[in-house]
């Protein structure tokens, strides 16, 4: 994805680095929301619950 915006011929290591950087920020957004729907408490149980199951 990263070599073709950048019109790329070629994935480099940079582009490498970059998905990876990439992923693990939508991973730490996930936790984060994760986080704050628990310490919301029980009025968004269901939904926290139904947001987790979506995700995997």
């Amino acid at each position: 994805y990263w070599a073709h915006k950048e019109r790329s011929s070629q994935v480099t290591e940079k582009h490498v680095e970059k998905a990876i950087e990439e992923k693990i920020e939508r991973s730490r957004l996930i936790e984060e929301k994760i986080q704050e729907m628990i310490e919301e408490g029980t009025k968004t149980g269901t939904h926290c619950q139904r947001f987790i199951l979506s995700i995997f």
